[in-house]
Parts: structure tokens; sequence; C-alpha cells
């Protein structure tokens, strides 16, 4: 326990609690607990966050990467314009459908 702590007047809802009181310090314990998890947390769901926006950028990254291999596909044996395989045909139909 901190004397900063000790020498604070702490107050709960409407009631100043003494400094004299012990539950002034088991309160003050639980708020630096409840703080401590509060922070825990965030930082849980900062991290969360940061996941989330990193699998959404490489799925980005990975759709475009889809879309030229799917281009050249529906240009094969026919560039620079379209071919009339089935396999052309497929990739432009997988173009078309974005």
């Amino acid at each position: 326990m901190t004397d900063l702590i000790k020498r604070l007047r702490l107050v709960r809802g409407s009631f100043i609690i003494p400094v004299e009181s012990p539950n002034v310090f088991a309160w003050a314990e639980e708020a630096a607990d409840a703080l401590e998890r509060m922070t825990a947390d965030r930082d849980r769901q900062k991290k969360s966050r940061e996941h989330w926006s990193q699998q959404y950028h490489k799925a980005e990254k990975r759709i475009e990467q889809f879309e030229v291999v799917l281009d050249k596909l529906a240009r094969l044996g026919n560039e620079p314009h379209y071919g009339n395989s089935h396999g052309n045909t497929i990739a432009r139909k997988a173009l078309d459908d974005e």
C-alpha cells in the first residue's frame, strides 16, 4: 500500500470514507484490481481488433491475387483477348460474379 493511498480521502458513492477506516484500503485495493482487469480487457480487445484487421487485409490481398490469376486464365491461349475454351469461360464467369 502506498503512502499516497493512505493520505487520500477516497469517495465511494456519495459517502466519504475516512482514511482511518480499514475498509478504505480494501476498497482501494479492489479499485486497483478492477482497473488492472479493465486495462487487460482493453489490451485484449485492441489485440483482437488488430488481429482481425490483419486478417481482413490478408484476405483482400488474396482476393486481388485470385482476380489476377482468373484474368490470366480467361485470356489463356488468346491473349490479349478473352479465350473461348471451357477454362476461359469458367474464369470469365468467376470474374463477372464479383
